[in-house]
């Protein structure tokens, strides 16, 4: 009688949660790698936001308009805040170029 040698069904059993738990994990990282560079996308409009909000209250400069700038627009927004005479609610949001919002930020600034 001639033997043949074979693999139980508990080997295939490891053998296949192992390459579906490399598969996970690798999916995960690809997953993490997509979302970093999304990040970094919104960290540029952040700056980008930044930097026009500080040149709007340097300048004094509270009207609405869009800002073509690079990959992003940035449409600016000035209006009083509720009744008073001296606060200005400034509104900004930056877009890329699909105009997807990117960041929104809203704040008051003092116009006296």
């Amino acid at each position: 009688m001639v033997k043949l040698k074979g693999t139980t069904i508990v080997e295939v059993l490891v053998s296949m949660t192992i390459i579906l738990v490399c598969s996970s994990l690798a999916t995960l990282i690809y997953l993490n790698i997509l979302n970093s560079q999304n990040s970094s996308e919104k960290l540029r409009a952040f700056f980008q936001l930044k930097k026009i909000q500080e040149e709007t209250i340097a300048e004094n400069r509270y009207i609405n308009e869009e800002i073509q700038d690079g990959v992003f627009t940035v449409k600016k927004e000035c209006r009083p805040y509720q009744s008073s005479k001296n606060l200005i609610q400034l509104r900004i949001v930056v877009l890329n170029e699909k105009k997807k919002e990117l960041i929104d930020q809203s704040i008051l600034v003092s116009s006296y």
